[in-house]
């Protein structure tokens, strides 16, 4: 039987809280990493695993990936609570085979965490199979609709992914 598709999602913010609930009604298996107790906590993220980091740098998100045997059936999600976690986790998850990497922000956002992570050596390639600005485009601004829109895309990424492989 094939692996379960799973999400990873960095930060445990207001979007990541409405992220998990929808992505694990619609059967992903979920897991929710921040470096702040309180966005871990497994009561704010019920029916997710939940990973306490040291810090949300590359190298500390990088070793907790290396453990978990990513695939192209598993998801990052970038949602963190400032551009250089943004940055740094993005590094961690291209570091990856994962199928799916998102970044949450804006286009101007992305152009600079773009450039900084080219200046290190990252492809550019690479970088332009990154979903971001993340989420369908749906005008979405609340916490619960960037959520959907977010699900949304990641229930299109994996409908794509099971069409292929059944071919």
């Amino acid at each position: 039987f094939p692996r379960p598709f799973r999400i990873f999602i960095f930060g445990g913010g207001h979007v990541s809280k409405e992220l998990a609930a929808i992505a694990l009604g619609v059967d992903f298996q979920v897991t929710v990493m921040d470096d702040r107790p309180e966005f871990t906590d497994a009561r704010r993220f019920s029916g997710a695993e939940t990973a306490l980091l040291p810090s949300l740098t590359e190298e500390d998100a990088a070793r907790f990936l290396s453990g978990r045997n990513i695939g192209d059936r598993d998801g990052m999600v970038i949602v963190t609570r400032g551009h250089a976690f943004d940055r740094d986790t993005l590094a961690a998850a291209l570091r990856t085979k994962a199928g799916y990497i998102g970044m949450i922000g804006s286009k101007s956002k992305r152009a600079a965490v773009y450039a900084n992570l080219e200046q290190q050596g990252v492809a550019r390639k690479r970088l332009e199979d990154v979903y971001s600005p993340i989420g369908l485009a749906i005008g979405a601004d609340t916490p619960q609709e960037i959520a959907v829109s977010i699900a949304a895309e990641l229930i299109l990424w994996r409908s794509t992914k099971q069409k292929a492989d059944a071919n």
